[in-house]
């Protein structure tokens, strides 16, 4: 877990440096490499941010940015305490249990749902993975495909099958319509496929080694 949050953590070094009058380079350069990105596109991602910081689209990813940011202190904060409480010996009390990501209080609901983007008569839509709080036209994660239901050839359904598969496989929810737009496209199909063959082979019992010959 350590690990793991020190990529972010170091991001977030690095973005909060930018945003000072008189950023300090090697405190962002060093943020930037914790962030685990290549050292060849720092120069670039730096330059990129102080130039580029007031137009809108990039403003809006930063604003995202920063506000997952305050996600990511909340967890790390949660963490430190579910540690100090196992170090402690508590492995089972009501407090534990609180602070626990499994608790409601502490669960993060993501769902994949349509964003309107089309002119009027001719609506298209962005699939798009949003937190369940986030209003509809609110701000979201990331998009991930593309549903254009009048549409009449291979355009209709364009789709990021690997981000699916990710967001689905850390339990995000595809609300009904993308659940059929995934449907119809044969990932849920295959998703089941996979996974079943995955249960079949772990349930699989491995045959004896056939006797030599005497």
């Amino acid at each position: 877990f350590v690990n793991a949050i020190a990529v972010p953590l170091g991001d977030q070094k690095a973005r909060t440096e930018l945003e000072r009058p008189a950023p300090d380079l090697a405190v962002v350069r060093r943020g930037f490499l914790e962030g685990g990105n290549h050292p060849d596109d720092i120069d670039a991602m730096i330059w990129l941010f102080r130039n580029f910081r007031r137009v809108s689209f990039l403003s809006d990813a930063i604003a995202i940015w920063a506000e997952a940011d305050l996600k990511i202190a909340e967890l790390n904060e949660l963490a430190q305490q579910v540690q100090q409480r196992h170090l402690g010996g508590d492995t089972t009390s009501p407090q534990l249990h609180a602070v626990s990501p499994d608790h409601p209080r502490t669960r993060i609901m993501v769902r994949i749902r349509l964003r309107r983007v089309g002119r009027k008569k001719q609506p298209v839509y962005r699939i798009v993975v949003a937190d369940s709080k986030s209003p509809r036209d609110g701000r979201f994660i990331e998009i991930v495909g593309q549903y254009a239901p009048r549409a009449t050839d291979d355009k209709a359904v364009n789709l990021m099958a690997d981000r699916i598969e990710y967001w689905l496989n850390v339990g995000a929810q595809p609300s009904d319509t993308v659940r059929s737009i995934l449907r119809r496209s044969g990932m849920l199909r295959a998703r089941h496929e996979v996974r079943h063959a995955a249960k079949l082979q772990s349930q699989a019992v491995p045959l004896a080694d056939a006797p030599k010959d005497a």
